[in-house]
């Protein structure tokens, strides 16, 4: 197995402002130069001024929805405003297995973040951390095993299995999209970084997400458990510290929204969230503080993702989520006619991730979302520009 993990020297940054993402990315990249460069402390206003200026497809243009921070102006605004040894470089493609090796290649060789669009591109994210077969820069087909990234969203740092990276439309599941992100990224993969000497392709397992039985949920907590404690016992310090004190909680089910409406019925993904806290830190709710949370695929028990929370988190119940739809659609809870409820992720929201899901809320026929924050969605897949 080889790893490359740039955890501990990445600062990772919030972004200022709702559609700032690609600039708190920037930040966290060039204050996080290895050894023999030079890291600039820049603040985001800067960088997001430079950013729009060079926009290549900012706003809405003929072809649709374009970008709040395109690849292009993302690169320019590391060469220019803190320049590298080596240089950031757009590599972009149409086959996301090549682009994700050139990145990995990259990082190991020079010990640089590399930048990445999520979601068909509406979020950057800063890759930290991958553990592959093999190491790239002698084998030119390695398997991910796992990835993880700092997210501008908050701060949290999220470690996924690498054939779920590759497939979920939370991460790389699909291209950019020509009608919602400009023309010169159609059907790309959006990653920065270098091309390296050689040319290689990465590798992923072939998995399914769905399945004809749910496991149980104190399965998936069991799962969950050794996953921690495996993480715990290695040779990482940035984890061990971390996960130090960490107790499951109670396992939720949660529904994988698709990115599109299917045309036929199909199977449906669905995940347990195994939430993690220490039990001497409670919230408001006297409940503990969520500080880490795992997800388990319900029906294979593989897992899928590892998140640890910048700050502390609070689930909602659906009793807690029918309360705050009931006040706001006018109803008393035990009044609502044809109550839905049920939690599901689709991360077009910024408030709204596969570790952080809503409730959805449906009434009378009606359809609302409450995510975890108690804020009210009425649609989560709203349209956006890209890069934020």
């Amino acid at each position: 197995m080889f790893t490359t993990d740039l955890r501990s020297q990445i600062t990772p940054y919030t972004r200022q402002q709702a559609n700032w993402g690609g600039a708190a990315c920037c930040r966290m990249a060039m204050n996080g130069y290895p050894p023999g460069a030079v890291s600039c402390n820049i603040n985001q206003a800067t960088i997001w001024n430079y950013i729009q200026a060079n926009n290549q497809e900012p706003g809405v243009g003929s072809w649709g929805i374009g970008w709040w921070a395109d690849p292009y102006a993302i690169t320019k605004t590391l060469n220019d405003l803190c320049p590298p040894q080596h240089s950031w470089i757009d590599v972009s493609g149409t086959d996301k297995n090549v682009v994700l090796y050139t990145l990995l290649r990259y990082m190991a060789n020079y010990k640089y973040a590399s930048l990445v669009c999520t979601f068909s591109h509406d979020y950057w994210k800063t890759l930290v951390y991958y553990k592959t077969s093999d190491d790239p820069r002698v084998v030119n087909n390695p398997t991910l095993q796992r990835i993880g990234f700092y997210s501008p969203d908050n701060g949290s740092y999220s470690e996924i299995d690498g054939a779920i990276w590759m497939v979920s439309p939370s991460y790389w599941g699909a291209p950019c999209n020509g009608q919602v992100c400009g023309q010169n990224w159609n059907n790309k993969w959006v990653g920065l970084g270098e091309p390296p000497e050689e040319e290689g392709s990465v590798e992923v397992e072939s998995i399914s997400r769905v399945g004809k039985r749910l496991i149980e949920s104190k399965e998936a907590s069991k799962i969950a458990q050794e996953i921690v404690a495996e993480r715990r016992s290695g040779k990482s310090e940035f984890l061990a510290r971390r996960l130090n004190g960490m107790c499951a909680g109670t396992p939720i089910l949660v529904r994988e929204l698709p990115l599109c409406k299917p045309k036929k019925r199909a199977q449906e993904v669905r995940y347990y969230v195994v939430p993690f806290g220490n039990k001497y830190e409670l919230d408001e709710s006297d409940s503990s503080s969520v500080r880490l949370s795992v997800l388990v695929n319900a029906y294979t028990g593989r897992f899928e993702e590892m998140t640890l929370f910048s700050q502390p988190v609070h689930y909602l119940s659906g009793q807690e989520a029918l309360r705050i739809a009931a006040r706001n659609l006018g109803y008393k809870p035990r009044e609502m006619p044809g109550v839905e409820l049920e939690l599901v992720a689709q991360p077009s929201q910024s408030v709204v991730s596969a570790a952080v899901p809503a409730w959805s809320v449906t009434v009378a026929g009606r359809t609302i979302h409450v995510a975890q924050s108690g804020q009210i969605i009425g649609n989560l897949a709203l349209p956006t520009y890209k890069g934020g």
